[in-house]
């Protein structure tokens, strides 16, 4: 069950929506998710594998929708470090404004340094230079994880 309780916290809410679980079983979904604290998290999802343990019938529900996602998540997807890529690219052509849809649409980007390694990156004409290539990294390493954090973010 507690690999069952991982498994629902890394999957996207959409999936959580369609599926028939009890209101406490996602309360407790959408509140372990917001934990930041590594030791805290792992007592709420302890505290999630005792919930399905308790409901067997939500526990088939959710196995079965994460069993059915997982066979057809990453066909048409592109992988992270794709996603990454393809916003460095419209961020150094679009500057300030694709920024702002990068925030509007993923709230947790507004925490993360992206201005200023957007502006080391764009300030770089020479991709060649070390400096460039040092920010375009970063910048690429920082969207990678803040897409792999939410795989619910889509692309414009």
């Amino acid at each position: 069950m507690l690999e069952l309780a991982r498994a629902a916290l890394e999957a996207p809410s959409r999936l959580l929506a369609k599926t028939s679980l009890p209101d406490p079983i996602r309360q407790t979904i959408e509140r372990a998710r917001r934990i930041t604290s590594h030791i805290a998290r792992k007592r709420e999802t302890a505290y999630l594998a005792k919930l399905l343990r308790a409901d067997p019938e939500a526990a088939a529900s959710l196995q079965s929708a994460i069993t059915a996602r997982g066979r057809h998540a990453s066909i048409g997807r592109p992988t992270n470090a794709l996603r990454a890529q393809r916003w460095v690219e419209r961020l150094i052509r679009e500057g300030e404004t694709a920024l702002a849809r990068l925030c509007a649409a993923h709230p947790r980007a507004r925490s993360l340094p992206l201005k200023p390694l957007l502006l080391a990156a764009r300030r770089q004409a020479d991709p060649q230079e070390e400096r460039g290539r040092d920010a375009l990294q970063r910048l690429r390493q920082t969207l990678a994880a803040l897409f792999a954090s939410d795989p619910e973010l889509e692309e414009e």
